[in-house]
């Protein structure tokens, strides 16, 4: 378990699954994020099954007032859905009718790093069409799967210089605010002990645009080669995360899109 260092994190508040809400907006004017929580904690792990490697992700999140809704998505090849390479879920915290608690959940997430290195890719950009935030990747080796058919994407490269893990996960409940400001996204690098983590929010005019994502560099957890021969890479360099933010007035105006949504206890569920 790796606590996210927020001290990393400078004036911005990480929530849910990292999104990142400026506080303060401008000099003059000082708010508060209605998502008070942060990404919590990051477990990630590999190991061998039979002949292959696999990595495991878990991600604790807190959600504000927004309800998160359990999912369990298969992660398979987009040309053929009998090929199966893992599991994606989210899990919700269950809280008990009458009493208050912390909304969130976590994100549990199983890759065979093995078998999906062979998965035919989509293409790697966010789902309202943008570049990742990410720099030192190769496209001849970068893999996006489809997460059925929800719009979430899993993107991932464990080849044979980089070890990277990722995800975008778009909400309905949050399309109005796409619509509002489509082509927004904003991103905030940060570390959660091996793990360097950039995570933010990406914002769309269609439906199953506008949602949450954070990217991995799983460098500082991965098994030396010579330990594993069933990898399929030799070496590893590293990535770079870039930091991303938009105009202060396009910040203003995303900070009160959510609050509205955040306000109505909107449920955030993959369709």
């Amino acid at each position: 378990m790796f606590n996210l260092k927020s001290s990393s994190i400078n004036a911005y508040l990480i929530s849910l699954f990292g999104m990142i809400l400026i506080t303060p907006f401008i000099a003059c004017k000082s708010t508060t994020s209605p998502l008070t929580q942060i990404v919590t904690n990051i477990q990630a792990k590999t190991f061998t099954q039979g002949s292959d490697e696999w990595i495991q992700v878990g991600v604790s999140l807190s959600t504000g007032n927004f309800i998160l809704a359990s999912v369990n998505i298969p992660i398979t090849d987009p040309q053929n859905r009998s090929l199966i390479y893992g599991q994606f879920s989210l899990v919700p915290i269950l809280c008990t009718p009458g009493t208050t608690c912390a909304r969130g959940g976590d994100i549990a997430l199983s890759l065979n790093i093995t078998q999906s290195a062979h998965a035919q890719s989509i293409s790697a950009l966010l789902p309202n069409g943008t570049a990742l935030p990410v720099g030192g990747l190769h496209t001849s080796t970068l893999i996006a799967l489809p997460l059925s058919d929800t719009g979430a994407i899993l993107y991932f490269d464990f080849s044979n210089s980089v070890a990277f893990l990722g995800t975008a996960i778009p909400f309905s409940a949050l399309d109005p605010a796409g619509k509002n400001i489509p082509g927004v996204n904003i991103f905030q690098p940060a570390n959660a002990g091996p793990i360097s983590l950039n995570a933010g929010m990406f914002f769309g005019a269609n439906p199953k645009t506008t949602g949450a994502a954070f990217f991995m560099n799983l460098l500082g957890i991965m098994p030396k080669p010579a330990a594993s021969e069933n990898l399929p890479h030799t070496a590893f360099t590293p990535i770079s995360f870039k930091e991303i933010k938009p105009s202060l007035i396009l910040q203003y105006k995303m900070y009160h899109e959510l609050k509205k949504l955040n306000e109505q206890k909107e449920i955030l569920e993959l369709r």
